[in-house]
């Protein structure tokens, strides 16, 4: 059965009823399983498939430009619950790797595993992703999607088939509509009742609900102003609008201990404010919690020295990161004279990568097995490496916040002093 030019549908089950009446903007869910023919065979692979690859079920909006619109035909020709095979031209589906790249991405946000180098476009993390046309631009073919089967599948073209169940379809007006998919005016009206459901949250302490309502505020400013000039009037409008979302969120991300995140967050207000002693204050308190002790008596002295209403409270802070700093200096080194004091062991080539921007590795040779261990642990724990490998392990890569060079400088003064001790020169 041709659908329209190019395409050739299937009927693999039938659904119920008639067929729906696709008005403008009606919402249509689906999942699918997209396939294509392995080169130089008949044999198909599976390229992606919605109910396994974790970003759920597909919202299509009709009539909105979507990026794939060979989609929209197909599902127009669906009843509920209708599912059918459509074999698609190269010609229509072209933009498939950007689209499947985007829909990786939601699935590995939602299973918390995403990375800011997965992003497909530049916009908040807790935005939808959001695959109107305006949004991307044309040059994408044959670059780099960052997903070898995508990549080849730019570079070499070829039919896909896509496996389609029609799951439901609303009308507008019955769904609360995805930030994407509002039109501006709908955006800036929706930021304040946004903030005031965050906040509503906050106070009834469901802090990743409130993180929610004030990410998804953040991500209709950031949406406004990717249309407007960055020097303008309203873009410093709305860049002043969107400080208090960042602080809240940081607080939140605080309250969840979610400590990377609320560093992330406060530094995006202090490179708008500087002097912005709610978001130093905060800042600080999730390097602190980080263990991140210079860059957390950094801000928070900041903020004392700007607000006097924190002398007292930093003095605090300041004892206790003190108190903790001589604790753990105390258990490394008992740690590594332990690991000395064994004798002779096999030795080891230890590399320890520099949990700064320029990721540099700090490589010493000639260490025990047990010290090695000790220095990898030592470093991990309190969040300075990237990595830490000798030949027979490599352990879990730890994220951390990379915002500041001074990093480097802690982590090689340690290093030298560490080392040393380890080859029993102190």
């Amino acid at each position: 059965m041709n659908v329209c030019p190019g395409v050739v549908k299937e009927l693999l089950s039938k659904g119920e009823g008639e067929t729906p009446t696709f008005l403008h903007n009606t919402k249509a869910t689906f999942h699918f399983r997209t396939l294509a023919k392995q080169k130089g065979s008949d044999s198909e692979i599976v390229i992606d498939d919605s109910r396994t690859m974790g970003c759920g079920p597909f919202e299509l909006l009709v009539g909105r430009k979507f990026k794939l619109s060979v989609w929209e035909d197909l599902v127009k020709t669906m009843r509920l619950g209708e599912k059918s095979k459509f074999t698609c031209s190269k010609e229509l589906v072209s933009d498939y790797p950007l689209v499947s790249k985007s829909l990786r991405y939601v699935a590995k946000e939602k299973q918390g595993t995403a990375r800011e180098e997965d992003r497909p476009v530049v916009r908040h993390r807790c935005m939808a992703t959001g695959l109107n046309e305006h949004h991307h631009h044309d040059d994408h073919h044959h670059s780099e999607t960052g997903y070898a089967d995508l990549d080849d599948l730019d570079e070499h073209p070829r039919d896909l088939t896509f496996e389609i169940e029609l799951l439901s379809t609303e009308a507008e007006g019955n769904y609360e509509k995805a930030i994407w998919s509002m039109t501006p005016d709908e955006k800036r009206d929706e930021i304040p009742r946004l903030k005031a459901k965050g906040t509503a949250q906050y106070k009834a302490e469901n802090y990743k609900e409130a993180a929610r309502f004030y990410g998804m505020a953040i991500g209709c400013i950031e949406e406004l102003l990717s249309r407007e000039h960055p020097k303008s009037d309203v873009a410093s409008a709305l860049e002043t609008q969107k400080i208090p979302l960042l602080l809240n969120y940081c607080q939140c991300q605080l309250n969840l201990e979610e400590y990377a995140d609320a560093i992330r967050h406060a530094t995006s207000v202090l490179e708008k404010e500087p002097d912005n002693v709610k978001a130093l204050f905060r800042r600080g308190k999730a390097y602190a919690a980080s263990w991140m002790p210079q860059l957390a008596r950094r801000d928070l002295k900041q903020a004392a020295q700007l607000d006097g209403g924190l002398v007292r409270v930093v003095a605090r802070m300041m004892r206790e990161l003190d108190d903790v700093q001589r604790q753990r200096d105390a258990e490394d080194r008992a740690r590594l004279r332990a690991g000395v004091s064994r004798g002779p062991q096999l030795r080891r080539r230890v590399t320890i990568y520099s949990a700064n921007r320029f990721g540099f590795p700090c490589q010493f040779v000639g260490f025990s097995e047990d010290v090695a261990f000790a220095l990898g642990a030592h470093f991990r724990r309190v969040g300075r490496v990237d990595r830490f490998n000798y030949p027979s392990t490599t352990h879990t890569r730890r994220s951390f916040a990379r915002e500041d060079d001074n990093l480097s400088i802690d982590l090689v003064r340690r290093l030298v002093v560490e080392s040393a001790l380890a080859s029993n020169r102190l």
